[in-house]
């Protein structure tokens, strides 16, 4: 048996001068969306209602519709993305890989509303999250900067909860 390798990129119908053009208008007229929730690590997020409420009546005005569906490719999941300008006939399609935190319906509909929420956002080219790059800090650094000392190293061994980079579970490049 021989295994299967899947690359999933992002496509596109073969011209896409017509959903372009849509699309900039479309990211030109978006209003703020609000950030209502609050996440794990204290940052806001505008959750799955407030980015369909402010996506929605846009994608309309301009032209536009999308669908989602989550699709398993080489036994991992994804959640697929697909814009379309039924004008023209045009599409943009894309994927995002979901992760599970629980292996139960409530998991499996976490990691759904979840990645529909990036997929769609990251597909429309909008932002919606506070910018968190850089800062979450180590506990290390936490500790410093609060006058603490770090807590002590425990015996260096796996962390179970982080997954083999260089193993068959791992694809460098799931898109």
């Amino acid at each position: 048996m021989t295994e299967q390798t899947y690359s999933l990129t992002a496509q596109h119908s073969e011209q896409i001068n017509e959903i372009a053009k849509a699309l900039c208008a479309l990211q030109a007229d978006i209003p703020a969306i609000p950030k209502s929730k609050k996440g794990h690590h204290g940052f806001m997020y505008a959750d799955i209602n407030d980015v369909l409420k402010a996506v929605l009546p846009m994608l309309q005005k301009h032209g536009l519709s999308f669908v989602q569906s989550a699709e398993i490719h080489g036994g991992q999941p994804y959640m697929m993305t697909h814009l379309m300008h039924p004008a023209s006939g045009q599409w943009l399609k894309g994927y995002a890989r979901m992760f599970f935190q629980k292996a139960d319906n409530m998991g499996y509909g976490a990691a759904q509303t979840y990645t529909r929420r990036y997929g769609l956002t990251c597909l429309l080219g909008i932002c919606t999250e506070e910018d968190t790059d850089g800062v979450l800090k180590h506990p290390d650094v936490e500790a410093r900067e609060r006058g603490r000392q770090p807590a002590a190293k425990k015996a260096t061994s796996p962390t179970p909860n982080i997954p083999n980079m260089n193993g068959p579970d791992y694809d460098e490049n799931p898109f």
